[in-house]
């Protein structure tokens, strides 16, 4: 393939990579699979001399559909968001795809690497996810070296439309005419420049932690409105569809010593907020009773109940939560939490009256915290004395209730006992999960319209049977209390999926959940959930090849969010504190007569032994920037003091000092940069004899001789030179300072 297909095909390969990330971020993989057949159809079509098959009218066809698509996604009404940066992204992405059918110039290439990148800043601001951090690193490695070919390319095409009398330097909207092929590898100074600039950029990550603005780096998926799955803090009962949303809200480890755990089974409820009152379709919150508990970081967990008190370890589950956000201040948790940790929230509030977490800290982007909960019947330790176990103050009035609802909850009870009686309250719940999980009832995110001014929970029990989990939840929370149980509704998450590759449980936003919660005098709190179950995931597609490589990648987004998207001063103060500690430890050391310089430099090279395995590998990478960087400054100021001496006096670089005429100093900055592609003057030989050897050995020297003849007329003829021929030696300078074909040293 000629070097000019070569770069072709890496511009196409570049650009379909800069798409990768924007597409990413809403799962639009149509725009993907539009702009990959556009850049196979330019292959197909693209002529040898340059330019396309293509007829223009086509291209604006083309042109004319993406700007009707770009009106489509921003102002036609439609049920997916409108976002409109990445309605930005998309248009862009449909103009690259045009462009791609007409890359006659070296501009137009240079358009589509400029718009390329272009799309690359958007998906900084879009993306969370590691696949923008492999664009990144790809941008910096082969981009680079793309762009340094384009250079060497275009530059070469100069030289060639100077020597055979083609355009001039201006003409870039001329076909690119066939040249020979690029000869220098440029390999090695693309990864210098990448790996400087990840230098420049790993700086940079070290010292401006993500708390600065962690909004840049949150998911355009969490800018969504209310009729998409998620938390909120609010329940309020409408026939608005919901959509479903697949990013990913929080990640929970969990752990305990409990005979017979395993993580992997367990389908937790995650608490967030709790209702008791119905009033015309909305809840509201129970009665707070907060008390603040200040986070100690460093000294371990802070306790959530008062009182002194014992619990056996293997009552414990223990929950390590990285969460994306934290939504009406809200903090999740299984029920009941006794302790809380965390190094990112300062404060945390919990509400005694029913045990949900709480924070008004303001935190923009994802926090971590640990909460311990115990596990079994809460009741059953005497020792637990704090727990929430009176009834409700602020239960939903009778007259808020319709009088059918109320109906209804008498005949169910008559069925299965007496509700007077306090004993039977378990079994009068479960009848009404029973009663509401039957086939006479339809689980669903899209519920038919129903009349605004009936009463939803009675249009669902009577006249629309179908909706969500609130709709549920509601039914059995006023069929109790209608009954004089005392009971409450539950927002939070539910399930999950568990990772084993990372040991985790990821919770989505289609993940939220409502259920309630009924007093048993013998069990307290007790969680009732009427939503129809969920179904369980197919066994052979989630041992699946296809289902372990999904695993794996969920597993890699979870390093990257820890790693990247959650870096805050803490991580930093962390990792700078075990850093101090090696040092100090290496000083003690080097004070110890009977240590060799060996041992030292094997320390040095191993790193600190407090840091775990993968961050010693970044430790190991980062000495290899560190001497790289060294390298690269080195070379910089080679090359800084190089244009340093060119524009020094003479006089001031010999000891002889010789006297210049304005005209002829020209002749001394050309020795320099000659000197400094290797090509040195020898003491014998008189200017114009060094001149006329150089042209005889290189033809980019063929205008030497006729230079150094200008630096005699001017230095010792003293006759001024024209000024073409004096823009003619400058233009001579600049490519022999910057272009390759000059030789190199």
């Amino acid at each position: 393939m000629k070097s000019r297909g070569r770069l072709h095909l890496g511009l196409l390969l570049l650009a379909l990579c800069n798409v990768l990330p924007v597409v990413e971020v809403e799962g639009s993989w149509h725009v993907l699979t539009i702009a990959a057949t556009a850049a196979a159809a330019s292959l197909i079509m693209s002529r040898p001399e340059g330019g396309s098959s293509m007829p223009r009218t086509g291209i604006r066809v083309m042109l004319i559909a993406a700007a009707g698509y770009l009106f489509y996604e921003m102002f036609w009404p439609h049920e997916d968001p409108t976002v409109y940066i990445i309605d930005l992204a998309h248009f862009m992405t449909f103009l690259i795809c045009c462009k791609f059918f007409e890359l006659r110039t070296y501009r137009d290439m240079a358009l589509v690497a400029t718009v390329s990148c272009l799309l690359l800043v958007i998906s900084a601001f879009a993306s969370g996810s590691p696949l923008f951090g492999v664009v990144l690193v790809f941008d910096l490695t082969f981009g680079l070296l793309w762009l340094m070919s384009f250079q060497n390319r275009r530059a070469q095409y100069l030289v060639e439309s100077r020597r055979f009398g083609g355009p001039s330097v201006g003409g870039g909207d001329r076909a690119v005419p066939p040249v020979a092929a690029v000869g220098p590898s440029f390999l090695r100074p693309a990864l210098s420049c990448a790996v400087g600039l990840s230098v420049i950029g790993g700086a940079f990550f070290l010292l401006v932690p993500r708390g600065w603005g962690r909004g840049i780096f949150v998911r355009v998926q969490g800018v969504m409105p209310a009729a998409v799955t998620g938390f909120s803090g609010e329940v309020e009962l409408d026939d608005a569809p919901l959509l479903q949303d697949d990013s990913t809200f929080m990640r929970v480890r969990f752990h305990s010593t409990a005979p017979g755990f395993d993580a992997a089974r367990l389908e937790p409820y995650l608490r967030g907020k709790t209702f008791e009152r119905y009033a015309s379709g909305q809840w509201h919150p129970l009665r707070t009773d907060l008390r603040t508990v200040r986070m100690r970081p460093g000294e371990g967990t802070s306790r959530l109940m008062s009182g002194e008190f014992h619990v056996a370890p293997d009552r414990i589950i223990e929950q390590e939560v990285w969460q994306s956000r934290i939504p009406a201040a809200c903090l999740f948790s299984i029920y009941p939490p006794i302790s809380v940790s965390s190094p990112d929230i300062e404060q945390m509030r919990i509400n005694r009256a029913d045990m949900t977490l709480q924070t008004n800290q303001r935190i923009g982007g994802p926090v971590r915290y640990t909460a311990c909960s115990l596990l079994g019947t809460p009741l059953g330790d005497e020792d637990v004395t704090d727990l929430p176990t009176r009834r409700q103050t602020r239960p939903s009035r009778m007259s808020d209730i319709h009088p059918a609802v109320r109906t209804l909850s008498q005949e169910l009870m008559s069925r299965t006992g007496d509700p007077a009686d306090p004993q039977q309250w378990e079994r009068l719940a479960a009848g009404v999960v029973g009663f509401l999980q039957s086939d006479d009832f339809v689980y669903t995110l899209r519920r038919p319209k129903s009349n605004a001014e009936t009463d939803p929970v009675k249009n669902f029990l009577f006249d629309n049977p179908r909706g969500h989990c609130e709709f549920f939840a509601s039914a059995m929370v006023l069929l109790c209390q209608a009954a004089d149980i005392p009971s409450r509704m539950v927002t939070g998450y539910y399930g999950g999926e568990f990772n084993p590759v990372g040991g985790f449980h990821r919770f989505r936003q289609k993940d939220a959940h409502a259920w309630a919660e009924v007093f048993l005098p013998d069990r307290g709190w007790t969680t009732f959930d009427p939503s129809p179950p969920r179904e369980a995931e197919d066994d052979d597609a989630a041992a699946s090849m296809w289902g372990r490589v999904r695993r794996l990648v969920d597993f890699v987004q979870f390093k990257w969010s820890m790693l990247v998207v959650s870096f805050d001063s803490a991580s930093r103060q962390t990792l700078v504190d075990r850093f101090n500690l090696w040092l100090s430890r290496l000083g003690r050391q080097g004070e110890d007569s009977t240590r060799t310089p060996k041992d030292a430099l094997v320390d040095v090279l191993w790193g600190p032994r407090l840091l775990p395995l993968w961050q010693r590998v970044f430790y190991w990478l980062l000495m290899v920037l560190v001497v790289t960087l060294i390298v690269l400054v080195v070379r910089a100021l080679a090359i800084v003091s190089l244009m340093i001496k060119e524009r020094l006096p003479l006089r001031r670089r010999h000891s002889i000092s010789v006297v210049r005429r304005s005209g002829a100093r020209f002749y001394d900055r050309l020795l320099l940069l000659l000197a400094a592609k290797g090509h040195v003057k020898p003491p014998h030989q008189t200017p114009y004899e060094f001149a006329a050897d150089l042209a005889r050995t290189n033809p980019q020297f063929a205008d030497l001789p006729s230079f150094v003849r200008g630096f005699y007329e001017a230095q010792f003829g003293q006759r001024e030179l024209p000024p073409e021929q004096l823009a003619s030696i400058r233009e001579f300078l600049k490519r022999l300072r910057e272009e390759p074909a000059f030789g190199m040293r």
